[in-house]
């Protein structure tokens, strides 16, 4: 077995999705303007941007990030990894009081009509 560089994944599991979004792309959470009030634009993230992927793989199961965050952050998260795989269920009550409290917003957890896995490559 491989240690080290590129031999690492990581797992974000539905707020810890949401973790994985701040170190990813800098941006931080103001709990004086809600958790999805206005989208803002990441910045050059925590983890620094190589020529080669830090990770092997970055898995978010039931991810709790506004679909709007992520599709603004995907391109450094697919920066970070070899693949990039989200897990979704259509009817998760957590996330869907999620979806509540955050003015209807969809969570990337929750996936499309016939979505219960997206898998995607690096590049």
């Amino acid at each position: 077995m491989t240690y080290g560089a590129g031999n690492v994944d990581i797992i974000a599991h539905s707020m810890g999705a949401f973790m994985l979004y701040n170190i990813a792309t800098g941006c931080s959470f103001d709990a004086r303007q809600g958790v999805d009030q206005d989208v803002p634009e990441p910045t050059d993230g925590l983890l620094p941007l190589s020529e080669t992927p830090q990770f092997r793989h970055i898995v978010i199961a039931a991810g709790d990030v506004s679909v709007a965050r992520f599709t603004k952050s995907y391109p450094m998260l697919r920066g970070l990894a070899d693949d990039v795989t989200i897990y979704v269920t259509r009817n998760d009550p957590v996330l869907g009081k999620s979806v509540q409290l955050n003015d209807d917003r969809q969570r990337i957890g929750q996936g499309g009509p016939t979505a219960s896995c997206w898998k995607i490559p690096a590049q």
